[in-house]
């Protein structure tokens, strides 16, 4: 690979039969020049920066048979002159910026044509699909409206024109006489009607892809004829009614996706006939009755979709296999969770939310060694969950039974949360009785302050403490060297003893008039008590269990 820069040369021999300069850093626009080279048969000119429109005189090439423009910024309509040239049959411009409509007539020499992702607009001339010399086109990507044209040719191979804004019904007369179409492409649009039973003779099909319509009705059972076909996406559709038994038939079938849609009945018994099956997803739809007993042969299966049903009974043996997701949301299943799923070794993510599960989970849980998501949300599960390991993301919200034994229970997540409040409560009061007692100190004579102090170390934090403990457990057990704060109340008067000297003598009332007794030391000391009580009686119970067992603690 080359990194050539600046613009297309075209100071090059006149009888230049091929031209490939792509992927480069060529910008600009493309020369009208370059039609000088009248020899020319292949141009190629992609995954380059090259701008402004392509040129009209392309048109003039005689012996083109090539014209690759992918991946640059060009813009502008496309110019009907390239219809003109008969050798053309490969006109390759996708993931570019064009504006307007496709010409009529583009692909009248074309074999391939591909113009996906380039803001194309407008409709689908009606003659674009039909040349007989078309295999290959590729529209998807665009905003392209109206309805699909009726004639199509019969040589086609491939037609994708997914994620446009195309209406109108599938065709079902001219798709069902192309023997030789493989693959089919016509997600993401608004497509009415119901799926074509002609598409059942296109016995080539190895891809249909019908996700994201607007389409109605059943499936027919003529999709059983498909026998070379690999996927069939019909997801987000309103198809209704039962599955087809012929599409289990189906031998080369490998994934299978019909979800988010209205089927209605039972998953076909004869399902683990599509043995090279490795996607099942029929979520979101109303099927109901069991899973097939023998699902668990399928070899190949990596994922398995069943969510958002109706689905009950037994679940069978999983297959061995399943890798990406084993989802059963949602459905009527009941009873213990099947310890057969611990068998899926190279299982990601299992859910099983959203039914009527009861019962203990299984400790071989956690030896799912691939898990990565386990989802039991909303079941009747109960006892204690196991603990998985750190890279496993467990949901099991709405099981009031079961307990996470990896995270506190909410009783024991307020209790610890109380603890600081009460903790700073009681140390407010101390603080109170501190500054009370040190006013009082300064207005009295110091002689007198052993009757304050001992008023005051009546309502104490400590002094109710032990009150608060030899009520609930008897004096026997405060007894015991310090036990549940008793140690504190000798460490609070120690910190702050009456000044030496102090006599225990009642206080006059020459020095402590009655008024400033009723007015400061009363209210207080209520206030101080208050807090005090509430905090022992708070705390007594949490230091108890702490200490005897018999409670959580904090």
């Amino acid at each position: 690979m080359n990194v050539f820069n600046g613009s297309v040369p075209v100071n090059l021999s006149k009888v230049l039969e091929e031209l490939r300069l792509s992927v480069n850093r060529f910008e600009g626009e493309i020369p009208e020049g370059v039609a000088d080279y009248r020899s020319l048969t292949l141009l190629d000119l992609s995954v380059n920066q090259l701008s402004g429109s392509v040129p009209y005189k392309l048109g003039e090439l005689p012996k083109l048979e090539v014209l690759v423009l992918y991946f640059n910024h060009l813009g502008g309509t496309i110019p009907d002159s390239l219809a003109t040239i008969a050798t053309l049959s490969r006109f390759s411009a996708n993931q570019n910026n064009f504006s307007g409509p496709i010409p009529s007539g583009l692909t009248r020499f074309l074999k391939i044509l591909d113009l996906s992702y380039s803001n194309l607009s407008g409709t689908i001339p009606p003659d674009l699909l039909s040349p007989p010399n078309l295999q290959h086109v590729d529209l998807s990507y665009n905003q392209l409206e109206g309805p699909i044209p009726n004639s199509l040719s019969p040589n086609m191979f491939r037609l994708r024109m997914g994620s446009n804004l195309l209406n109108g019904t599938i065709p079902s007369d001219s798709l069902g006489s192309l023997e030789k179409l493989t693959y089919l492409e016509l997600e993401n649009n608004s497509l009415t009607g119901a799926v074509p039973p002609g598409l059942g003779k296109c016995r080539s099909l190895a891809l249909l892809n019908l996700a994201q319509n607007k389409l109605i009705g059943p499936l027919p059972p003529d999709l059983g004829n498909l026998s070379s076909v690999q996927v069939m996406k019909l997801q987000l559709n309103k198809i209704d009614g039962d599955i087809p038994r012929k599409i289990t038939q189906l031998g080369s079938l490998a994934q299978l996706n019909i979800s988010w849609n209205l089927l209605t009945g039972t998953i076909p018994s004869s399902l683990p006939n599509l043995r090279n099956l490795t996607t099942l997803n029929l979520q979101h739809n109303n099927l109901s009755g069991s899973i097939p007993a023998d699902i668990g042969i399928l070899p190949g299966l990596l994922e398995l979709q069943l969510g958002k049903n109706q689905l009950s009974g037994h679940i069978p043996t999983m297959p061995q296999s399943l890798q990406i997701v084993l989802n059963l949301s949602s459905n009527l299943f009941n009873g213990t969770i099947p310890t057969t799923f611990t068998q899926l070794k190279n299982l990601e993510i299992l859910d099983l939310s959203d039914n009527q599960f009861s019962g203990s989970v299984s400790l071989s849980f956690t030896q799912m060694a691939a898990l990565t998501q386990l989802i039991l949300s909303n079941n009747l599960l109960s006892g204690i969950l196991p603990k998985f390991r750190d890279i496993v993301k467990v949901e099991v919200g709405g099981n009031k039974d079961l307990i996470n034994g990896t995270t506190p229970s909410p009783t024991v997540i307020r209790k610890r949360n109380s603890v600081p409040v009460l903790l700073l409560t009681a140390l407010a009061s101390l603080f109170l009785l501190r500054w009370s007692y040190q006013r009082l100190l300064i207005s009295v004579s110091k002689s007198f302050c052993g009757v304050i102090a001992s008023a005051i170390r009546r309502f104490s934090f400590p002094m109710q403490m032990k009150k608060k403990l030899r009520h609930q457990t008897g004096d026997a057990k405060l007894r015991r060297g310090n036990e549940n704060g008793c140690a504190f109340t000798s460490w609070w008067w120690r910190k702050w003893p009456c000044p030496t000297g102090s006599t225990s003598t009642p206080w006059p009332s020459t020095v402590m008039p009655s008024p400033l007794s009723s007015s400061f030391l009363a209210p207080s000391s209520s206030l101080a008590s208050s807090c005090s009580a509430h905090a022992c009686h708070s705390l007594a119970p949490l230091m108890a269990g702490e200490r005897g067992g018999g409670g959580e603690g904090f």
